[in-house]
Formats: structure tokens, C-alpha cells, sequence
């Protein structure tokens, strides 16, 4: 059994186990308060559904009219479930979503509230509990008969428990598909498509997002923001009307991106605007042409201000060898006189450089010098260390750049 096997099938036991042990109810009776209305089919005159006691809420209905704010106590959803306007999953509350449920939204609000006014939204603050099968899928879509990418909403887990799982979902006609906040959720085995915006944006959000399609969405397929660190592996992220990933600036990332296909995105692969180096190797780029996979990364060889990558190339085999002809020094190493620079250089943790007074330190390219260790420069007033390009570039070169815990 290989790894990406070994790994497949933790995914599919944890999500197994999440919904047997910590988020499904363990009991399926209807206590529905003794006013409550019967429930209606998808119409703006539907009355609020009230629920009260301490059991779990079944919809036993095939066709089931959500018009309130909030779900009060653990509730199930199952066959056909249609949301007039945000609801909201608070803290300490589970809803758990059965395998082959329909879940419509509808293209308005009537509480005009959560990011899109006058979209219904799913927000979740206590614990969401999605799990299709791969035989029996959940769906969540647009309530529209002839729908289109930006009719409803998202799915928004604000701060939710750690204990959500969306699994074996189609996502499909949102502006959003999946918004996760401060939220340390799983994500495997989804189709995130057709939505009007990102397919899947994580905040701060140390998110496990395996094995789903994440294509053709208008804008990225995943964006990342305010410190997030997902482990985004075996996914195929591809024809999206932007970036396949974007991470953005300003911010600091620690994302693993491995063995995902990443191609055919509009702009490119993986935009990577954080000012941080991203572990990106061994993913699948569609090609294997260097000048290609380069193309589709957008990085510090576009904008000196912003992370270099560290990928590898692979179309069919994956490998784990660093960019060829990076410079890596792993001991103690002294520069003097005219030294001229012809690949990234990287300084190892633990290792040091030390350039000695009066040396010149020439680029032919937009090459960098990446400090990871101890980067010791001794220039003096009357003999300077001097870094410049060498007499036949045309262009600037790289950066000296030290990374955080590094020494000069």
C-alpha cells in the first residue's frame, strides 16, 4: 500500500469516526415545538420552522422550508432541504447533512444579512457534519431553475468546531463555495465548481483539504489570507478564472502544497503575493518544461518584494529535488575578491557565509542570496563589500534575503 493509499484511507476512517463518535446524533425523533408550522415546499411565504427540546431535529418531509436565523439544538437534514435566508449553525450545535441530500439557496435574504445581503448563506459556529458517500453525494446549489455562478451565498465556518467535516459535497453556483474562518476543518473529496467568486478561501485556518476538484470557478481556486496553513495535497485544482492558488500578501504562511495537479488555471498556477518562501514541491504542473512550470508560478521572479518558490517539476513522477542549479551552503564558507553569481544561493540553517572586506559579489541574473543561517558581511569605510550586476545585465538583480531566525 502506498502513501497517497495509506493517506486516502485515514481521510475517509476520520471522517467515518467524526460522524459516529462527535458530531451525529444519536437519535433520529422529531420534536418540533407545538406551534410549529407544517413545512412548505421553497416559497417566500414559508413560516419559520421552530425547534426546541434536547433531542436532534429530523426532517422527515421530503421537501423541507428553512426561514429561521438560527438552529437552535442539533438537527439532521436529509432529502430535499431548501434555505430562504442565512442560517446560522451557533456554538455548541450540530447540523449533520445525510448522504444524498439536496440543500437549494435561495438568490435572496429575507434577514438581509451575513457577507451577501441578499444571498442565503450557511454559517457555522458550532460543528457542521457534511458526509456523502462516494456512491450518494451531497449537494448544495442554487434554488434557481436555470441557476448561474453567484446565486446564493457560501458556506461559512466562522470560528467553528475542529470536529467539521465536508466530505464527498458538490458545491456548485455560489459567490463563495466554502469560506473557512479561524477553522481547523477537513475538507476531502468535494467538487467545488461553477461558483462566482474562489472555490475555497481559508483565513487563518490550519485546514486539511485533500482529494477534491476545484475547477472553473470565476475567480481562484483556494486563496489563503491571515495565517493560513493548510495541508493542500492530492487535489486537482485546474480551468479556474484566475489563479489555481493564491496566496496573499502581507501575511505570514506556512502552506503545504503538495502532489496536486495544478494546470490550465487563466493567470496562474500558484500566485504567490506573501513576502515567504512556499513549500510547493512535488506537485503535478501539467508539463514538464521548466520554462512552463516558471510561466505558471508568479513569485519573487516577478516582484522582488515577494517569496521565492521552492517546487519541483513532474508530470507523471513526482520528485523532490529543488529548483536545478540552486547553490546550497551547508557549512562554514568564506567569500573574498570577485565572485560571480550564477544560480539562487542558499544559506542552510546552521551554515555561514562570511564576505570579506573589499569583495565584489556579481549577478548575472535576478538572483538572490537566501539567508537561512549566518550571513556575515565585513565591508570597511575604505573597502565596502559591493553587490551589483554583472557588465553584461540589462536588468536588476535579485535580493539578499533573511529568513525569520536568521543572523547577520
Amino acid at each position: 500500500m502506498n502513501t497517497h493509499e495509506i493517506s486516502h484511507k485515514l481521510i475517509v476512517l476520520t471522517v467515518m469516526l467524526i460522524a459516529l463518535l462527535g458530531g451525529h446524533p444519536t437519535s433520529t425523533e422529531a420534536h418540533f415545538a407545538p406551534n410549529a408550522v407544517t413545512p412548505k415546499a421553497f416559497t417566500s411565504e414559508a413560516q419559520p420552522l421552530q425547534m426546541q427540546g434536547q433531542q436532534p431535529h429530523r426532517n422527515n418531509t421530503n421537501l423541507l422550508a428553512h426561514d429561521a436565523t438560527s438552529i437552535l439544538t442539533d438537527t439532521i437534514w436529509s432529502g430535499i432541504v431548501d434555505v430562504h435566508e442565512d442560517i446560522v449553525v451557533p456554538e455548541e450545535v450540530t447540523l449533520t447533512i445525510e448522504p444524498g441530500t439536496l440543500v437549494r439557496f435561495a438568490n435572496s435574504d429575507a434577514q438581509s444579512s451575513g457577507d451577501f445581503p441578499d444571498k442565503a448563506e450557511l454559517i457555522v459556529q458550532g460543528t457542521l457534519i457534511a458526509c456523502g458517500t462516494d456512491t450518494n453525494w451531497i449537494t448544495f446549489t442554487s434554488a434557481i431553475t436555470t441557476p448561474t455562478p453567484g446565486d446564493w451565498g457560501q458556506i461559512k465556518l466562522d470560528r467553528a468546531s475542529p470536529q467539521s467535516v465536508i466530505a464527498y459535497t458538490r458545491i456548485q453556483y455560489a459567490t463563495n463555495g466554502i469560506l473557512a474562518n479561524n477553522t481547523a476543518i477537513t475538507i476531502a473529496h468535494n467538487v467545488l465548481t461553477q461558483n462566482g467568486g474562489d472555490g475555497l478561501s481559508l483565513i487563518n485556518s490550519p485546514a486539511t483539504i485533500d482529494e477534491n476538484t476545484i475547477t472553473h470557478n470565476a475567480k481562484n481556486g483556494i486563496i489563503l489570507s491571515y495565517y493560513a496553513s493548510p495541508d493542500i495535497t492530492h487535489n486537482t485544482i485546474t480551468d479556474n478564472g484566475e489563479n489555481g492558488i493564491y496566496i496573499k500578501n502581507g501575511w505570514v504562511m506556512e502552506p503545504h502544497i503538495h502532489f496536486n495537479t495544478i494546470a490550465n488555471n487563466a493567470s496562474y498556477g500558484i500566485y504567490n503575493a506573501s513576502a515567504n518562501d512556499i513549500d510547493a514541491t512535488d506537485n503535478d504542473w501539467g508539463t514538464t518544461d521548466p520554462a512552463e512550470i516558471s510561466q505558471a508560478i508568479w513569485d519573487f521572479d516577478d516582484n522582488l518584494e515577494f517569496g521565492e518558490w521552492v517546487d519541483t517539476i513532474g508530470l507523471v513522477a513526482f520528485s523532490t529535488s529543488s529548483i536545478p542549479g540552486e547553490e546550497h551552503i551547508s557549512g562554514n564558507v568564506v567569500w573574498s575578491g570577485t565572485r560571480t553569481i550564477t544560480t539562487h544561493v542558499w544559506i542552510d540553517p546552521n551554515a555561514a557565509l562570511t564576505i570579506t572586506a573589499g569583495a565584489q559579489i556579481e549577478f548575472a541574473g535576478r538572483y538572490g542570496i537566501f539567508n537561512h543561517g549566518s550571513l556575515n558581511i565585513k565591508g570597511t569605510e575604505s573597502a565596502p563589500v559591493i553587490f551589483t550586476p554583472t557588465q553584461s545585465m540589462t536588468q536588476a538583480w535579485g535580493t539578499i534575503k533573511f529568513d525569520y531566525g536568521a543572523k547577520s
